[in-house]
């Protein structure tokens, strides 16, 4: 059995613009990663998996360039959710 907790958050002004600009973040990304898998899919007949996109985050990230000030525990979230 799995608990579940539920805390209400009452932010200050600049919690909730953090808030809101990673949950930004956190839609443009899973939007990219969609729009990629479906791209591959139309253009070559492939199939693009979390895996890979990770990969080349992680090489992007090593390049010395970021896509969010997101943490990369919660990138891979993203991904792993905008699978479906």
């Amino acid at each position: 059995m799995r608990r579940v907790y539920r805390y209400r958050l009452y932010p200050t002004r600049r919690q909730r613009e953090a808030l809101d600009a990673q949950l930004r973040a956190a839609c443009e990304l899973d939007d990219a990663a969609r729009k990629q898998r479906r791209d591959a899919h139309r253009r070559c007949g492939e199939s693009v998996n979390c895996g890979d996109q990770q990969a080349e985050l992680t090489a992007i990230r090593r390049a010395g360039r970021t896509l969010t000030d997101a943490e990369a525990d919660e990138v891979a979230a993203v991904l792993r959710a905008s699978r479906g």
